[in-house]
């Protein structure tokens, strides 16, 4: 906490106006957004995966910046006392709605997504493509990563309950739980890709099919971060029934993750293109 940034009027979140931390992820995800297009140009692959991992780690440090000084700032939660109690709690207000802003930007993020394949499906005359390999073979392992992204949405509100009953090792087993299913539906997802017919390069069908389910998995590792972090800090001791912001919002994230991918299996990739395979 920058206790000095009090006499200069900033009595909500104090680190915000010296904190690099924002910039520098903003950075690395630019970096790693053009990385990945140059790596899928063939004369520029090599430069482009490079591209990639910089940005990634660039990303990877600033996150990791962002996240001590939010817990620091979280586990001293000093105000000074002349504020009254409703100024107190004005910074938990500005969080939930920045983060609720933050999900909304999701969700037009996804309908962006959703909207290119619902133009192309209904405009096409013939879908799938004749020439595209077979996306979905058997609703079987996408059948196992439904099963498991589901139930770790339950598990995880079994963590959130047991934190509201005071119920520690409840609460610490349902994080773990929680990040394991996530773990192990982001390796069958790769486990999927490696064994698929299908390439990103295999017309309109393919970019499609890796656009949104490698976009979604990208968000299920955001979300097992988050929950890695919580998971962490819950081993210390760190949350409470009455201060656990952070539980929440990584809650709101993940049953969000949860619902792009039923709609990803029901109404978009998986379930539609098994009915229409040839």
């Amino acid at each position: 906490m920058n206790e000095t940034a009090y006499g200069h009027g900033h009595t909500d979140h104090p680190h915000v106006d010296t904190n690099p931390w924002p910039p520098v992820g903003a950075l690395g995800i630019v970096c790693m957004a053009f990385g990945l297009a140059l790596s899928l140009k063939p004369d520029f692959h090599a430069p482009g995966l490079g591209v990639l991992c910089l940005g990634a780690l660039i990303t990877f440090i600033g996150t990791i910046g962002w996240w001590r000084d939010l817990v620091h700032e979280a586990r001293t939660n000093t105000l000074p006392t002349a504020h009254a109690a409703s100024e107190v709690h004005k910074p938990k207000q500005d969080l939930m709605l920045g983060f609720v802003l933050f999900i909304a930007s999701e969700v037009m993020f996804f309908a962006a997504f959703f909207g290119f394949y619902f133009y192309t499906r209904f405009g096409a005359k013939v879908w799938p493509p004749a020439d595209a390999p077979i996306a979905v073979e058997s609703l079987l392992l996408p059948g196992i990563m439904t099963v498991l992204l589901v139930a770790s949405s339950f598990t995880y509100t079994y963590a959130e309950s047991a934190l509201q009953r005071d119920n520690r090792r409840g609460f610490v087993t349902g994080l773990a739980l929680t990040l394991i299913l996530g773990l192990v539906f982001l390796g069958t997802q790769a486990f999927e890709w490696t064994h698929s017919e299908l390439s990103i390069r295999n017309g309109v069908l393919g970019s499609a099919f890796y656009m949104l389910t490698g976009f979604h998995g990208m968000h299920v590792i955001v979300g097992a971060i988050f929950i890695a972090v919580n998971f962490v800090r819950s081993t210390m001791g760190h949350f409470s029934k009455k201060d656990h912001f952070a539980i929440l919002a990584a809650g709101w994230y993940w049953h969000f993750v949860d619902v792009v991918w039923l709609l990803l299996f029901f109404v978009v990739l998986y379930v539609p293109l098994y009915m229409l395979k040839p």
